[in-house]
C-alpha cells in the first residue's frame, strides 16, 4: 500500500451508538495481475452468483490468463473464486474491437455490456462503426443470446440493469455518423430470451449516466442536473433537480428514502470527488469534497455494513501529462466526515474502473494496471486487469458504558467475525463472549493481518460492589452494633426508620432495613438483630452460706433495664425485700437476721428499653442453708 497519504482518522466514534475504533482497516488481503503478454483495458469487476467474481473488460492478448483472441480486441471475461484464482476465461467479439463496460447479475448467469468493433465469430448483425452490444452468459461463460444494435456512427452501451421479469435495459450512446444528425442517449429493454421490447432516446447532455436499481422495480438515472426515477417501461414517473451541476459517477438510493451519491466537479480544471447525502426532495444534507492530486475522479462507490461509504475513484499526480495514477479509496462515515484515505498502485498508471463489496464485507477494487512496483507484484503485460482484495472489517460494538443492577455477573460478546480473525478480549480469552463479575474497564480486539478493530465498555455492577449488611447476629448486654452501607457513587441511603446516613448505629433487638440508590439502581438489604441470651433469666434457688457461690438472688439481666423494681415476700405475703437497683439482689436476711431456709415469692416489673411498655415477672425461689 502507497504510504504518502496517510491515515485521517482511526476512530468511527462519529457514528451514533458506534465507538469501535481501528487501525489500518481495511487492510490489503491480496493483489493480482490478470491477462497476457499484451494490453488489458478497463478492467470492471461484480460478485458472481456464486460468491467469487466477475472480471470483464477488454482485451489484446492471446496469452496467459487469456487464449483465442478473435481479433484486434477482444471482450474478455474472467470468473474468479472467492481467493482471486481464475476458474475460467473467454473472449467474445469479432474481427474488429469488441469491449465490455459493465456487467450484472442475472437469472443462471450474467448480463454483460459495450462495444462491438465488427461483425463476425460471436457479433451476428452490425449497423456502424461501432455498435452497442449486450450479451447474456450462463455460469460457465456460454452465450445464452447476444444482440448489436445502434445507428450508423459508434455507439456504446455502458450500463445494464436486471428486470423483473429476467430481462434488462441498457443505457447506451452514440456519437454522430452519416445522416445521424447530433449525439444521442438512448435506453433499451430487453426481455429474458434477449428479444427488443422497446427503445427510445433521452435528452441529457452528460453522455455516460449512472443507472442504479431502485424500491418498487424501478431505477435512478442521475444526469449532470436532475436524478429521474423510471419505471421498467421507461417512463419517467418524476424527478428531482440536483443542488448544483456535477459529473454523477453512482447513485444509491437508501432504506428511509434519502440519496447516496457521488461524482465529479462540474467545469472545473482540476476536477474534484464530491459526496453527497441528499433527501427525497433532493435537499443537501451533507456534502464532501476532496482532492488528493491534480484531479480526483470517481468511479463508485459501496455502503458499508455500519452506513460508511467507500469510495473509490482514480487519483491523477498530473492533468495533462499524467506520469502517475493510483487507485484512491476514501472511507466517509455517515454523517459525511472522511474517515481515511488509501491509495494504492505503483510508479506508472493504474486506471481504477470498479469497485465491490462481497458478502463478507470485503471490498474489491478493480481497473488496468501498467506499473510493475509498487504494490504490483505480479505483473503479466504492457498493461493488466489488477485487482485489489481488502479484508472485511470486523463489525462489532459492545454495549454503551453501563451500570448492572441486579445481577452478580454479566457476558460480553460480540458476533462471530469471518474468517481469520483473531479475537482476544482484555483477560487475554479468545472467545466471542467474555463473562466478568467485578466493575471495572473491559475491550475485545479482532484483527487480521494489520487490520486492528477495537471496542470498549466501562461496567458497573453495583451489586457486586456493595457487600450489604452482615448476617443476622445478637447483641449482649450494653453493646451496641454498627450496620455500614457504604456504596461508591451512592446518591442516597434510606433506613427503615427514614435516617439517611450510610452507617446506622443499632442499640436494640429488630429488623433493619437499609435502601442505597446508585445511577439508576435501587439496592436493599435486611438484618434481624436479637439478644446474645436471654434478656432476662431468673433463678429458682440460692444459699446465702458466704460460700462466694449463689450468696445472693437477683435476676440474671442481658438487657439495658432503664426500668428495674423487685420485690420479694415470704409465706405470709409479708414484703422482705425490695430494689429499684439491677445490680443489687435479696443477701437472704429480713430486719438485720438471717431469714429462714423456705420457699419466698417475688414480683419483678421492668422496661428493656426506653420507651417500651412495663413488663411483669412472678414466681418463688427457694432459700437453702
Amino acid at each position: 500500500m502507497k504510504q504518502h497519504f496517510t491515515l485521517i482518522l482511526l476512530a468511527l466514534a462519529a457514528i451514533p451508538g458506534y465507538s469501535q475504533q481501528y487501525e489500518n482497516c481495511p487492510s490489503l488481503e491480496w493483489e493480482r495481475s490478470y491477462g497476457g503478454t499484451a494490453i488489458e483495458y478497463y478492467g470492471g469487476i461484480i460478485n458472481s452468483n456464486e460468491g467469487g467474481y466477475l472480471l470483464f473488460g477488454g482485451s489484446t492478448s492471446e496469452d496467459g490468463h487469456l487464449s483465442g483472441n478473435y481479433g484486434d480486441q477482444d471482450m474478455a471475461v474472467l470468473k474468479l473464486d472467492a481467493r482471486g484464482d481464475v476458474l475460467w476465461s473467454r473472449h467474445y467479439g469479432g474481427p474488429g474491437k469488441d469491449n465490455a463496460q459493465a456487467a450484472a447479475p442475472a437469472d443462471g448467469g450474467y448480463f454483460l455490456c459495450g462495444v462491438s468493433g465488427e461483425p463476425g465469430q460471436d457479433v451476428t448483425t452490425h449497423e456502424g462503426a461501432g455498435d452497442a452490444w449486450v450479451l447474456k452468459i450462463d455460469e460457465e461463460g456460454a452465450i445464452v443470446w447476444q444482440r448489436s444494435f445502434g445507428g450508423d456512427g459508434s455507439d456504446l452501451a455502458y450500463e445494464v440493469q436486471p428486470t423483473s421479469d429476467g430481462g434488462c435495459i441498457v443505457l447506451s450512446n452514440s456519437g454522430a455518423g452519416s445522416g445521424s444528425g447530433s449525439p444521442f442517449r438512448q435506453i433499451t429493454r430487453f426481455d429474458g430470451a434477449g428479444n427488443l421490447l422497446w427503445a427510445r432516446p433521452y435528452g441529457h447532455f452528460f453522455p455516460f449516466c449512472p443507472l442504479s436499481p431502485a424500491d418498487g422495480n424501478t431505477f435512478l438515472l442521475s444526469t449532470n442536473s436532475h436524478i429521474v426515477r423510471m419505471d421498467e417501461q421507461g417512463a419517467f414517473p418524476d424527478s428531482i433537480p440536483l443542488p448544483f451541476f456535477l459529473l454523477p459517477a453512482k447513485i444509491q438510493e437508501l432504506d428511509d428514502g434519502s440519496l447516496l451519491l457521488a461524482g465529479n466537479t462540474y467545469g472545473s480544471i482540476d476536477q474534484s470527488a464530491i459526496v453527497l447525502k441528499l433527501s427525497p426532495q433532493g435537499e443537501a444534507i451533507w456534502e464532501q469534497r476532496y482532492n488528493l492530486g491534480a484531479a480526483q475522479i470517481v468511479v463508485g462507490f459501496q455502503v458499508g455494513p455500519e452506513g460508511q461509504m467507500f469510495v473509490l475513484s482514480q487519483r491523477e499526480e498530473a492533468l495533462f501529462q499524467v506520469q502517475t495514477r493510483d487507485y484512491s479509496l476514501a472511507e466517509i462515515s455517515p454523517e459525511g466526515e472522511i474517515q481515511q484515505h488509501l491509495n494504492f498502485g505503483g510508479s506508472q498508471m493504474e486506471l481504477a474502473e470498479a469497485i465491490a463489496m462481497a458478502a463478507d464485507g470485503s471490498l474489491l477494487l478493480s481497473g488496468a494496471s501498467r506499473s510493475t512496483d509498487g504494490d504490483i507484484s505480479n505483473p503479466i503485460g504492457e498493461a493488466d486487469f489488477w485487482v485489489v482484495k481488502l479484508s472485511a472489517t470486523p463489525v462489532f460494538a459492545l454495549p454503551a458504558d453501563t451500570t448492572i443492577c441486579e445481577a452478580e455477573q454479566f457476558t460480553l460478546s460480540i458476533p462471530e467475525p469471518p474468517g481469520g480473525f483473531d479475537i482476544q478480549w482484555s483477560d487475554g480469552s479468545t472467545d466471542t463472549s467474555l463473562t466478568v463479575s467485578a466493575s471495572g474497564a473491559y475491550w475485545v480486539s479482532a484483527r487480521l493481518g494489520e487490520c486492528r478493530a477495537t471496542d470498549s465498555i466501562q461496567l458497573r455492577l453495583p451489586v457486586v460492589d456493595w457487600p450489604g449488611l452482615p448476617a443476622d447476629t445478637a447483641l449482649c448486654g450494653q453493646d451496641s452494633l454498627l450496620l455500614d452501607a457504604t456504596l461508591e457513587g451512592a446518591a442516597l441511603y434510606l433506613w427503615q426508620d427514614g435516617a439517611q446516613e450510610p452507617i446506622y448505629t443499632v442499640i436494640k433487638p429488630g429488623s433493619y432495613l437499609a435502601k442505597v440508590v446508585v445511577d439508576e439502581c435501587v439496592l436493599q438489604d435486611s438484618i434481624t438483630v436479637d439478644w446474645c441470651a436471654p434478656c432476662l433469666a431468673i433463678p429458682n434457688a440460692f444459699s446465702p452460706n458466704g460460700d462466694g457461690v449463689n450468696d445472693a438472688f437477683a435476676p440474671i439481666l442481658q438487657c439495658p433495664f432503664p426500668a428495674y423494681y423487685l420485690q420479694i415476700f415470704n409465706r405470709w405475703g409479708q414484703l422482705v425485700f425490695e430494689t429499684e437497683d439491677a445490680e443489687k439482689g435479696w443477701d437472704g436476711t429480713f430486719n438485720g437476721q438471717p431469714a429462714p431456709s423456705e420457699v419466698y415469692f417475688y414480683q419483678l416489673s421492668y422496661q428493656e428499653f426506653s420507651g417500651e411498655e412495663i413488663k411483669r415477672r412472678q414466681g418463688d425461689v427457694a432459700l437453702l442453708r
